[in-house]
């Protein structure tokens, strides 16, 4: 059993993980308890001391140009819509945004991220040095993010101690992939406490309609007591 103090609603800040039977949330006064903890929190689960030596943190960033005059916009091709991927997952991506501007992801860094001053910088830098006849057209929204790779590729998911379950390195490569264990995770949960017919308690799906049955009724009639 988990001990979850101070609340565990939408927007909680997770404090620290103490140990495989409490976890600390600083959240505003309510306290609740529950029987499994997932932490879908990928590359963020190391900073609890979990799967530091199974993963990479991956620090991406992109941006959208400011939007092209008129002369520069035949530049982008006739297609209205495009994008290229790259053949490497760590590699450029490049999309055409509305009629007149350009998104670019081309920058990383590894387990720990770049100031937004330099992000901006490189990526405006490697914007010009592939559309060099548009080195006039500086950038609009800057952003950055964070994933996680692991040595194979997959995630990792599954149980890390009693009550406490964990999916990450979730790196973008497959959504039915991540779908299917997400699924899988959430069987395995299940199985802690199946919700029981009678008042249905227990551990359910998010929507599921669990089928009640009556209790049993108390013996009437003759020799009743």
């Amino acid at each position: 059993m988990f001990k979850i103090d101070r609340g565990y609603r939408d927007g909680a800040t997770v404090v620290r993980v103490r140990s495989a039977e409490e976890l600390r949330r600083a959240v505003l006064d309510s306290s609740s308890q529950a029987d499994a903890v997932v932490m879908a929190v990928n590359a963020a689960v190391k900073g609890f001391g979990y799967l530091k030596d199974r993963l990479v943190t991956i620090y991406t960033y992109a941006a959208i140009s400011k939007a092209l005059s008129e002369s520069d916009v035949p530049q982008l091709g006739s297609m209205a819509s495009w994008g290229m991927l790259p053949s490497h997952r760590l590699g450029s991506t490049v999309r055409r945004i509305g009629r007149d501007r350009i998104m670019v992801r081309s920058l990383y860094s590894y387990e720990r991220g770049v100031s937004a001053a330099k992000a901006e910088s490189e990526l405006r830098a490697r914007f010009h040095r592939r559309y060099p006849d548009l080195r006039h057209v500086d950038l609009d929204y800057v952003w950055g993010g964070t994933t996680a790779l692991t040595v194979n590729g997959a995630p990792w998911w599954g149980k890390l101690d009693d009550g406490l379950y964990v999916s990450a390195g979730c790196n973008g490569a497959g959504v039915v992939k991540g779908t299917v264990l997400g699924k899988r995770l959430a069987a395995e949960i299940r199985g802690i406490r199946k919700p029981e017919p009678y008042k249905g308690k227990g551990i359910k799906y998010m929507g599921e309609v669990i089928r009640r049955k009556a209790g049993k009724a108390g013996k009437t009639g003759k020799g009743a007591k």
